[in-house]
Protein backbone atom coordinates (compact mmCIF):
# COMPACT_ATOMS: atom_id res chain seq x y z
CA UNK A 1 0.00 0.00 0.00
CA UNK A 2 1.37 3.53 -0.81
CA UNK A 3 2.09 6.12 1.63
CA UNK A 4 -0.89 8.00 0.35
CA UNK A 5 -3.13 4.89 0.30
CA UNK A 6 -2.08 4.48 4.00
CA UNK A 7 -2.94 7.99 4.95
CA UNK A 8 -6.56 7.91 3.25
CA UNK A 9 -7.36 4.82 4.51
CA UNK A 10 -5.94 5.43 8.29
CA UNK A 11 -8.18 8.73 7.76
CA UNK A 12 -11.04 7.07 6.46
CA UNK A 13 -11.43 4.24 9.68
CA UNK A 14 -11.01 7.13 12.45
CA UNK A 15 -14.61 9.01 10.89
CA UNK A 16 -17.25 8.09 13.12
CA UNK A 17 -19.25 5.54 10.71
CA UNK A 18 -21.94 4.83 13.50
CA UNK A 19 -24.40 7.00 11.27
CA UNK A 20 -23.67 5.46 8.02
CA UNK A 21 -22.91 2.23 9.54
CA UNK A 22 -26.70 2.17 10.91
CA UNK A 23 -27.80 3.13 7.37
CA UNK A 24 -26.16 0.03 5.67
CA UNK A 25 -27.68 -2.28 8.85
CA UNK A 26 -31.00 -0.64 7.22
CA UNK A 27 -30.05 -1.84 4.14
CA UNK A 28 -28.67 -5.78 4.71
CA UNK A 29 -31.85 -6.05 7.04
CA UNK A 30 -33.95 -5.47 4.15
CA UNK A 31 -31.90 -8.29 1.35
CA UNK A 32 -33.30 -11.48 1.10
CA UNK A 33 -31.10 -14.35 3.24
CA UNK A 34 -30.62 -16.26 6.53
CA UNK A 35 -28.74 -14.36 8.63
CA UNK A 36 -29.85 -12.69 12.17
CA UNK A 37 -29.66 -9.04 12.52
CA UNK A 38 -27.97 -9.96 15.81
CA UNK A 39 -25.64 -12.11 13.86
CA UNK A 40 -25.19 -9.24 11.37
CA UNK A 41 -24.08 -6.72 14.19
CA UNK A 42 -21.94 -9.25 15.54
CA UNK A 43 -20.08 -9.58 12.44
CA UNK A 44 -19.64 -6.19 11.79
CA UNK A 45 -17.72 -5.78 14.63
CA UNK A 46 -15.46 -8.50 14.43
CA UNK A 47 -14.67 -7.19 11.10
CA UNK A 48 -14.12 -3.93 12.76
CA UNK A 49 -11.86 -5.45 15.52
CA UNK A 50 -9.87 -8.15 12.86
CA UNK A 51 -9.21 -4.92 10.13
CA UNK A 52 -8.06 -2.71 13.14
CA UNK A 53 -5.39 -5.46 14.43
CA UNK A 54 -3.20 -5.11 11.32
CA UNK A 55 -1.25 -1.55 10.82
CA UNK A 56 -1.88 0.02 8.79
CA UNK A 57 -6.06 -1.49 8.91
CA UNK A 58 -6.96 -3.73 6.12
CA UNK A 59 -9.62 -3.93 4.18
CA UNK A 60 -11.66 -7.22 4.22
CA UNK A 61 -12.87 -9.74 1.87
CA UNK A 62 -15.36 -11.82 1.67
CA UNK A 63 -16.13 -14.96 -1.41
CA UNK A 64 -18.81 -16.45 -1.53
CA UNK A 65 -22.60 -15.25 -0.62
CA UNK A 66 -26.20 -15.40 -0.80
CA UNK A 67 -27.47 -12.61 -1.63
CA UNK A 68 -24.43 -10.28 -0.10
CA UNK A 69 -26.41 -9.73 3.34
CA UNK A 70 -23.29 -10.64 4.90
CA UNK A 71 -20.94 -8.84 2.67
CA UNK A 72 -22.90 -5.46 3.74
CA UNK A 73 -22.11 -5.59 7.10
CA UNK A 74 -18.62 -6.46 6.56
CA UNK A 75 -18.58 -3.62 4.12
CA UNK A 76 -20.21 -1.72 6.93
CA UNK A 77 -17.30 -2.01 8.96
Amino acid sequence: MSAEAGRLFAAARSVDVSAEAGRLFAVARSVKGFMPDAEGEALYRAGRRAAAQVAPPAPLLEIGTYCAKSAIYLGAA
